[in-house]
């Protein structure tokens, strides 16, 4: 059953791009730690770990006042709700606040329940900080996103950039054509992203993981092919940022073998929707009933893509 038929996919947009928005403004009230001193946050606290859970709750928030009317059942699940894959004092800080929002019953707290909803439900996945580390060293490259799944299928994408304060969102509905934008929120401008120019420079990103040694000696072994054939190679630290420049035309390409999903799919609606491919390293679909990491090439058009995949090898 599609809940999201295409004439409220438009509702959905609107609804994703204010929710990533609210968690990243909610997230920069302690970027360079600005709050590092406030004793509301408690004994042990640190900002980082703060603007993680505010900006996860800021989203969820978001959702509860607006998404109910598009479906008061959908699902919401993202690496800070996660009771097992949290660590223990976001668990903790996260328990606290879920009883105060409207949609608490909403709320997933495990990956597989979460896979275990796809079918007839409305689920939402959300990653409220992509570059955490870059934003725990401010660093300016990190973004708030979210993914809107419709009966297993990938249909709508949201990343906010508060550096630059512009959203780039976009859906792919089942029967019509997809579409992405840039919203600039200042300014209020909302163009249309365009599939990037095959002839400009071969730009390529790459993401090296820090939790498995194995996979980051892969990925070391599979740089100088990359780097040797690319005009510009980059270690942005931020995937779904890095999927949505290439949606967007600054990137022509990026792989990471070693993420989660949550790091992945809003990027993914925004590339695709371009007129990009993304897939597995094998060229395989991205399977997101699967819980555990996973890994991700994406290319601005199917022939970058596929020309990644032959470099990848």
């Amino acid at each position: 059953m599609t809940i999201l038929e295409n004439d409220k996919l438009a509702e959905a947009e609107l609804y994703a791009r204010n929710a990533v928005l609210d968690a990243g403004i909610a997230a920069m009230r302690y970027y360079r730690e600005a709050f590092w001193h406030a004793t509301a946050l408690g004994s042990g606290a640190n900002a980082s770990t703060e603007a993680d859970i505010q900006a996860t709750v800021a989203a969820v928030r978001s959702l509860g006042n607006t998404f109910h009317q598009l479906d008061a059942d959908y699902r919401v699940y993202g690496e800070e709700l996660d009771k097992d894959y949290s660590k223990t004092s976001v668990r903790t800080r996260i328990d606290n606040e879920i009883p105060q929002l409207n949609n608490k019953d909403n709320i997933i707290r495990t990956g597989q329940d979460f896979i275990d909803a796809f079918p007839d439900r409305t689920c939402i996945l959300i990653d409220a900080i992509d570059g955490t580390t870059n934003f725990r060293a401010g660093l300016p490259i990190f973004c708030s996103a979210l993914a809107i799944f419709d009966n297993g299928k990938l249909r709508v994408g949201a990343i906010y950039d508060p550096i630059h304060h512009v959203v780039f969102y976009g859906s792919i509905p089942e029967h019509a054509a997809p579409r992405a934008y840039i919203w600039h929120v200042s300014s209020g401008d909302n163009t249309k992203l365009h599939v990037p120019n095959e002839d400009g420079d071969f730009l390529i990103a790459t993401h090296l993981t820090r939790n498995n040694e194995p996979k980051r000696q892969s990925m070391i072994n599979k740089l100088d092919k990359l780097v040797a054939k690319s005009d510009g190679h980059y270690q942005l630290n931020c995937g779904q940022l890095q999927l949505a420049y290439v949606a967007g035309g600054n990137l022509s390409g990026f792989a990471n073998n070693c993420t989660n999903t949550w790091d992945v799919a809003a990027g993914q609606v925004l590339v695709e929707a371009v007129g990009g491919k993304v897939s597995h390293f094998d060229g395989s679909s991205i399977d997101y009933t699967k819980p555990g990491k996973i890994e991700v090439v994406a290319g601005g058009t199917p022939d970058i893509h596929d020309r990644l995949i032959e470099l990848l090898e």
